[in-house]
């Protein structure tokens, strides 16, 4: 239901706001004995399916591979429409086929729009990809906030700035010969201080994009990761805290850092 309403919505949008797209139909054949799966260039959004005799659902595991199934044999001609990340609307008329012509298939970026949409939270992915890619690239000296243990160190290296998203360069780096495999990274707001017998109060924040290689730090190794988030500032007697996880593992960090050096992120927009 969530996703059909999602996608009146945009097309409510498309109408109204006169974005000219051009939307593809591409034809699909799915059967009743094997599974097809759509790979698309970013994850999906929301699906919605002409009828009930398509079974569909994401990976597991991924965010952007969708798998199709026949619910029975010989059903008559139906659709599916997918949305995805960076606005795109992707078009499949779905028929019945004991042997299809292909169980995999890859969606191209730019392949159904001429323009993405722009979903209400004012987040377009390929934008995010694209600013990430440039956080990436600039080689930035020293850092704003870091902890260091076991070996590792952990370096908020820059903070940016772009509409309604705020993106924090973090580098990890590992001088010990142990491979860090990361469990999670996670961000919160917190009290400051902690005082005895008064009970403490938590907000976790979730990073809506991420960019960069967040899975281990080989030994002997560094790297650098974007994690993108809603715009936020903290209240008074709080701080951000930024905790990393290792998976199976002990060797955790955190740093904090203070709402002024938040307002002090740089600006930066897409090229």
């Amino acid at each position: 239901m969530k996703s059909s309403l999602l996608y009146l919505a945009i097309c409510f949008a498309i109408a109204t706001n006169g974005f000219g797209q051009i939307v593809t139909n591409d034809s699909l054949d799915i059967t009743y004995s094997k599974t097809t799966s759509l790979v698309f260039p970013f994850p999906i959004k929301g699906v919605d399916r002409g009828s009930k005799e398509v079974l569909a659902q994401k990976a597991k595991g991924v965010e952007n591979v969708l798998q199709l199934k026949a619910a029975r044999r010989s059903f008559p001609e139906t659709n599916v429409t997918v949305i995805t990340a960076d606005g795109n609307l992707h078009h499949f008329t779905v028929n019945y086929s004991d042997n299809p012509r292909t169980l995999c298939i890859l969606k191209s970026q730019r392949e159904t729009n001429e323009r993405p949409l722009l979903f209400p939270d004012g987040v377009n992915a390929e934008q995010l990809s694209n600013i990430s890619k440039r956080i990436l690239d600039k080689h930035t000296r020293g850092s704003i906030r870091k902890d260091k243990k076991f070996m590792l160190r952990i370096s908020l290296k820059d903070i940016y700035v772009n509409q309604n998203i705020i993106l924090y360069k973090v580098q990890i780096s590992n001088k010990s010969n142990v491979d860090y495999d990361i469990d999670a990274l996670r961000f919160y707001i917190r009290d400051q201080q902690k005082v005895k017998r008064t009970a403490t109060q938590e907000i976790e924040v979730y990073p809506i994009f991420l960019s960069g290689d967040a899975e281990t730090v080989k030994g002997k190794s560094r790297v650098n990761v974007v994690y993108a988030l809603p715009k936020f500032t903290i209240p008074d007697a709080k701080v951000l805290e930024i905790d990393l996880f290792e998976k199976n593992g002990g060797r955790n960090l955190k740093l904090k850092t203070s709402n002024a050096v938040i307002l002090n992120a740089k600006t930066i927009t897409e090229e």
